[in-house]
């Protein structure tokens, strides 16, 4: 593989591997779309029926809402990824805090049929490190955007029992930086790619009582194409040896050692005499890139219990297919043999949670859960500093606020705690070395929304 496709591929692989969200959740996934929710660990999701986010997590749940209604929310977070290296330097990967976004509407058509739709943002990223330190070149710095927006309709087929199903599309925008060698100097790269991606999602939700109800989703993968360009740049210092090695070799004489060296860097590089003066003289050169990979598909299975009129108890499992991520397939342009694939052997990652809200006033309700979420990534090599990702333990709170039968106001605050395993290394290699430990890797987050009901 030549010197200028690494770049390129490993450029590329990074934006697709980075998709692991700012609010720490497992793998790609941000399960951030709703504040009642968030109060609560997200138990019982889509079948609380005391918001719109069953037109994401079960659209069977929508058929629980009256009317028309219409929800806007935000999360603000902020990571602590704290990194000791062996060698005993410090890093924290924290750069900016990236609000999640999200709306929803929801209209009863009749007794019957009800439609929605979410326009949500399940991926994201924001972090970065210095451009020079030690893991640069599994990345230093990368950005994620993406957007879903998904309508749906649900059947109430009797007092039991309600059906849905809705339509993804889905937009992603990446941006990831690099440090590279190029010729024996540092080289840095810059990927920008985007993509839209296509799924569908269904429920179901049996209301076994008045007081128990519970409800299953499942989300499809989608398969995401991104294409893009990969920007090199290379600092003072490296454009004047890598002119001066150049110039030296086309001074000597076609069968000197200066020249042969350097031809047979451009080889290895598969770069002309122009492509390296390029570089080298403005300091920077566009090539294509992109990364084909698959979002996992998901399902949950959640449960709402009235224990007393006014409190209420509710639990979710989410089981997400990472372990169908065992390959990113990456592309470079139209560069010779330029596809290949990067291993990532990763597992299904599993969600439990458990939630209360407590009407403590006709207006007022209060909210409180737990979770542990499992991290997909099992061999530790496989993690990079873009994707520090661990088991984690939730603990949120949350209220509501009804000011009256139109207006619905929520809050909500949660603190993501990484346990366990934490290491980074140098590489995939089953023999590579260790490089640091993160000694932190926590996420805090703060949410408001408000809900209109015509």
């Amino acid at each position: 593989m030549t010197i200028r496709k690494k770049i390129v591929l490993t450029a590329a692989a990074a934006a697709v591997l980075s998709l692991s969200g700012p609010a720490f959740a497992g793998g790609f996934q941000l399960n951030e779309q709703s504040i009642t929710g968030l109060g609560r660990a997200f138990a019982g999701e889509g079948i609380m029926g005391d918001d719109l986010s069953a037109t994401w997590y079960n659209p069977a749940g929508m058929t629980l809402l009256s009317g028309t209604q219409v929800q806007l929310g935000g999360v603000e977070n902020a990571m602590d990824m704290s990194y000791k290296g062996t060698d005993g330097s410090t890093e924290n990967g924290r750069k900016r805090i990236s609000p999640i976004l999200h709306q929803m509407v929801t209209h009863q058509f009749n007794d019957k049929i009800w439609g929605g739709l979410a326009i949500v943002m399940p991926f994201g990223l924001a972090d970065s490190y210095n451009q020079n330190w030690e893991g640069a070149e599994r990345g230093y710095d990368a950005k994620l955007l993406t957007i879903n927006i998904n309508p749906s309709v649900a059947w109430k087929i009797n007092d039991k029992f309600s059906v849905g199903a809705g339509f993804s599309a889905q937009y992603i925008d990446a941006t990831v930086s690099m440090k590279r060698n190029l010729l024996g100097q540092n080289v840095y790269s810059r990927l920008d790619a985007d993509d839209w991606g296509y799924g569908w999602n269904i429920g179901g939700m049996w209301s076994a009582t008045d007081n128990f109800r519970m409800g299953f989703g499942y989300r499809s993968a989608i398969t995401h194409k991104a294409h893009g360009t990969v920007k090199l740049t290379t600092d003072a210092a490296g454009q004047k040896a890598i002119v001066a090695a150049a110039q030296n070799a086309k001074l000597n004489p076609p069968g000197s050692t200066q020249a042969a060296s350097m031809i047979a860097a451009m080889r290895q590089a598969n770069l002309s005499f122009a492509d390296v003066m390029g570089i080298a003289q403005s300091g920077a050169m566009t090539l294509n890139g992109g990364a084909q990979m698959d979002a996992p598909a998901n399902a949950n299975l959640t449960f709402v219990w009235k224990y007393s009129p006014k409190m209420r108890l509710s639990g979710s499992i989410r089981w997400t297919d990472w372990s169908s991520f065992d390959n990113l397939i990456i592309n470079a342009g139209g560069l010779p043999h330029s596809q290949t694939d990067v291993p990532m052997k990763w597992r299904d990652s599993w969600f439990f949670s458990l939630g209360y809200d407590l009407d403590i006033t006709p207006k007022w309700t209060i909210r409180g859960g737990v979770a542990y979420d499992r991290s997909p990534i099992s061999n530790p090599r496989y993690r990079t500093a873009l994707i520090p990702d661990a088991n984690r333990i939730w603990a949120t709170l949350g209220a509501t606020y009804r000011m009256n039968e139109h207006w619905q106001f929520d809050i909500a605050a949660t603190h993501i705690h990484g346990i366990g395993e934490r290491n980074l290394y140098a590489s995939q290699d089953a023999n590579s070395q260790k490089i640091g430990r993160f000694d932190k890797l926590n996420c805090y987050m703060v949410g408001a929304g408000v809900v209109y009901r015509f």
